[in-house]
């Protein structure tokens, strides 16, 4: 799985074992392909997300 967490300023995206069970605080992502990791941790997704996607507010 890839996770990262919904309170963080930057987003940081991690591989953790799948037997791990995320809390609340996680966006997880279950793709068993690590390539992934680098599309969504790209210069070019960051922009495409905050325009497609939701927003975390504080």
């Amino acid at each position: 799985m890839i996770a990262t967490t919904r309170t963080a300023k930057h987003r940081i995206f991690q591989c953790i074992d799948s037997g791990v069970l995320p809390e609340s605080q996680l966006v997880v992502v279950a793709i068993d392909n690590s390539t992934f990791i680098v599309l969504l941790s790209s210069c070019i997704h960051e922009p495409f997300s905050l325009a497609a996607g939701g927003r975390f507010w504080k």
